[in-house]
């Protein structure tokens, strides 16, 4: 019994401490995407962008994978068509929406975009992007962490899968479900610093590797963020061992 009450409360603990870990990567992840939109846009468009980008212009050419194929304008199509029906939403609700298109003439900023839509859509809209953008996008995202500088976290594939791993954590955190044995997302182990493997590997147990593969992926994204966001992340890793490091001393 003392067991089962043990991970009751390290699971409302991983759940409290998470709920607002996730969101300051969320936000990072979104306004460091569009300025490499922005950046990536002047470089690469014949038109001249400035500060602003909108949602539609760069169908089938710039910022977009090219839909040369049945799969990628279906993925395309879809994204879109669900990304308006999310910002209409707002507009029912009787938010910003409207003053926005009234300000661009009816266009939908892609800062703005990009701020409202939830992460996991967010998250889809990393398979859309043009792969040279994902792959600058990831980089810009992972390069501060020396460990992963010659991993393939810098490639798009890692970024998605990444940033789909940690939709699913923040959905569990939103939703109370059981934090410890949750069936998360598997991730290829080459996108990982090996010494984090080699940690994972001499461990025993592998119920929770889910995860644990989920507080390295946050671990990796909070090393671009502010030092108070870093500062936040390192008081929860020693809350975390202040409480279990005595629960296994008792065993």
């Amino acid at each position: 019994m003392n067991d089962v009450m043990d991970l009751y409360h390290l699971n409302n603990l991983f759940s409290k401490k998470l709920s607002t870990l996730i969101p300051p990567i969320e936000n990072h992840l979104k306004n460091t995407l569009v300025n490499e939109i922005i950046d990536f846009s002047e470089k690469n468009s014949d038109c001249k962008v400035n500060d602003i980008a909108f949602m539609y212009d760069h169908y089938n050419l710039t910022i977009y994978e090219k839909c040369s194929n049945h799969k990628r304008r279906s993925n395309y199509n879809n994204w879109i068509n669900h990304t308006v029906m999310e910002l209409e939403s707002y507009e029912k609700q009787g938010s910003d929406f409207n003053k926005c298109l009234d300000k661009y003439n009816g266009n939908i900023p892609l800062w703005y975009m990009i701020d409202k839509i939830t992460f996991g859509t967010f998250s889809k809209f990393l398979i859309i992007l043009n792969k040279s953008l994902a792959r600058e996008f990831a980089v810009t995202i992972y390069q501060l962490n020396k460990d992963l500088q010659n991993n393939k976290p810098r490639t798009p594939s890692a970024i998605f899968q990444f940033t789909q791993a940690l939709v699913v954590l923040r959905n569990s955190v939103n939703h109370s479900d059981n934090i410890l044995f949750n069936n998360y997302i598997q991730i290829k182990r080459s996108f990982f610093n090996q010494k984090d493997l080699e940690i994972l590997n001499a461990e025993n147990n592998t119920i929770f590797r889910g995860l644990f593969w989920e507080l390295l992926i946050l671990k990796y994204n909070y090393v671009g963020t502010p030092q108070q966001n870093k500062d936040d992340w390192n008081s929860f890793i020693s809350e975390i061992n202040e409480y279990i490091t005595p629960t296994i001393a008792k065993k």
